[in-house]
C-alpha cells in the first residue's frame, strides 16, 4: 500500500495488508457458515478500518498538495460506503432474529 508506505513505515504496511487478508477470510467464512455469521461482521470491521486508514492517508496527501491522489482519495471514500452499508444490512438481520432460548438439561 503506496500511500501506507509513504506516512509509515513499511512495517504499517504489511500490517495492514495482513489485516485486510485476514479479515477477508473471517468475512468468508461468516458468509460460508452461517452458523459463524458474527465473523463476517468481524471481518468486515477490519475491512473497513484499514480501508479508512488507507483513505485518510490519501486524504493527508492531497490536502498537503498532492493534487494527483485527491481522486484516488475521494474514490476510497466512495468505496467504503459498500462494506458500511454490508455492516449496517448485518445489523438489521441480527437484530431481527429470534432470541435462542436455552433449555436446562433435564427440564
Amino acid at each position: 500500500m503506496p500511500t501506507f508506505d509513504i506516512i509509515h513505515n513499511e512495517a504499517i504496511s504489511i500490517v495492514a495488508a495482513w489485516t485486510l487478508t485476514v479479515g477477508a477470510v473471517l468475512a468468508l467464512i461468516g458468509v460460508c457458515l452461517p452458523r459463524l455469521a458474527p465473523l463476517e461482521g468481524l471481518g468486515k470491521v477490519a475491512i473497513v478500518v484499514v480501508l479508512g486508514g488507507y483513505a485518510t492517508g490519501l486524504w493527508v496527501l492531497a490536502w498537503q498538495g498532492d493534487t494527483g491522489r485527491a481522486l484516488t482519495a475521494a474514490a476510497y471514500t466512495g468505496l467504503l460506503v459498500l462494506p458500511f452499508w454490508t455492516l449496517i444490512r448485518l445489523g438489521r438481520e441480527r437484530r431481527r432474529r429470534p432470541a435462542k432460548h436455552h433449555r436446562k438439561a433435564g427440564t
